[in-house]
């Protein structure tokens, strides 16, 4: 049983694969510690696609930080096979190695940047990608479904995260379009593979 909300809220599941809504990702504490960490400065129109800010563990403990529900995720992977599974698919349709570590950081993208085109995580060691918003306002990040024809966004919301399993039909996109910086918290739950492409 899953500790706390979330929600299906994916428009298409043969398109689209599975996508999740997880509100109030982060407790307020690390909500607080998260947001202190975000330069106030504006990102530089020549960075491209966002700039990464690693995170230590809160009280400056030598370990890497790991969110409550990532921490979650990764000790509970059986969990969150079953929750993904899509009847009918091919094997080869998820990375199927259990997860070893988990990469978590906030990515900064600068004021009306160019788009990142479209890309489904997948060929890399992502077996779980979780999207947070962090800054008041950003654009979404764009869902394209494995026939890219169409465009869906789940609301942009500070703390509201959006979850999928890296696969064929995962295919998603971003631009900030705003005159402000946008920022994110960038979540996998990470292995090695059983075959690897160049990341994507």
């Amino acid at each position: 049983m899953i500790p706390f909300e979330l929600y299906s809220i994916t428009p298409d599941v043969d398109d689209y694969g599975h996508i999740f809504r997880i509100p109030n990702y982060y407790t307020p504490s690390e909500l607080d510690f998260l947001q202190s960490r975000i330069p106030t400065i504006p990102i530089s129109p020549e960075v491209y696609p966002s700039c990464r800010v690693n995170l230590p563990r809160p009280n400056h403990t030598p370990s890497k930080f790991i969110g409550e529900k990532t921490q979650w995720f990764l000790d509970n992977w059986d969990e969150v096979c079953e929750l993904t599974h899509i009847e009918g698919v091919d094997k080869r349709f998820y990375h199927d190695n259990p997860p070893t570590y988990t990469d978590e950081s906030l990515r900064g993208s600068p004021p009306n940047s160019k788009l990142y085109p479209m890309h489904t995580d997948k060929g890399s060691k992502k077996l779980l990608t979780i999207l947070v918003p962090m800054s008041d306002m950003g654009n979404p990040t764009m869902f394209h479904g494995a026939s890219r024809s169409r465009v869906w966004c789940h609301e942009w919301a500070v703390n509201d995260a959006y979850m999928f399993r890296p696969s064929d039909r995962s295919v998603h996109s971003y631009q900030n379009n705003m005159d402000v910086n946008r920022w994110i918290m960038n979540v996998n739950v990470c292995g090695t593979v059983g075959w690897m492409e160049k990341s994507n």
